[in-house]
C-alpha cells in the first residue's frame, strides 16, 4: 500500500534522487555531495540540498570542503564549496525515499576509504 504523501514532499523526493544519481559520493563514512561555491545559478546549492534533506527528514550535516582545481586550471588555488553529507548510519532514512540506494551500501567494500574531500571543516 501506498503511503499519501504532500506534493511538496513528493517533489523534494525528486530533487534529492536526481542529485544523489549524478553527483553523490558513496563511501564507508556515507554519502557525500560537494557543491562549489556560488554554483546556484546553474544547480542546487548545499544550502538548497539540506531543505529538501530536512522536508525528507533526512539527518545531515553541511561543511566546507576543498577540491583540487580542474586540469584546464593550472597554478589556481584549490576550489571551496560546501559538502552535504548523511553519515551511513543515517542512510536508511534517506533509502525510505531511494529505495535503489539500499543495495549499492551493501555493496560498499570494507577497506573503502571514507570521506575523499580535504581540509573540510564544519560550515557556520
Amino acid at each position: 500500500m501506498t503511503e499519501a504523501v504532500l506534493p511538496e514532499v513528493r517533489a523534494a523526493q525528486r530533487r534529492i534522487v536526481s542529485t544523489v544519481r549524478v553527483s553523490g559520493v558513496l563511501n564507508n563514512d556515507g554519502l557525500a555531495l560537494w557543491r562549489e561555491t556560488r554554483c546556484g545559478e546553474w544547480k542546487a546549492t548545499a544550502a538548497e540540498i539540506g531543505q529538501d534533506l530536512q522536508l525528507l527528514e533526512v539527518p545531515y550535516t553541511i561543511v566546507t570542503a576543498f577540491r583540487f582545481p580542474l586540469a584546464s586550471s593550472y597554478n589556481k588555488a584549490m576550489r571551496q564549496g560546501d559538502e552535504v553529507r548523511i553519515v551511513r548510519n543515517d542512510l536508511t532514512h534517506l533509502v525510505r525515499w531511494m529505495p535503489s540506494l539500499k543495495e549499492s551500501i551493501g555493496d560498499i567494500p570494507e577497506d573503502c576509504p571514507g570521506w575523499a574531500f580535504p581540509c573540510s571543516s564544519p560550515a557556520p
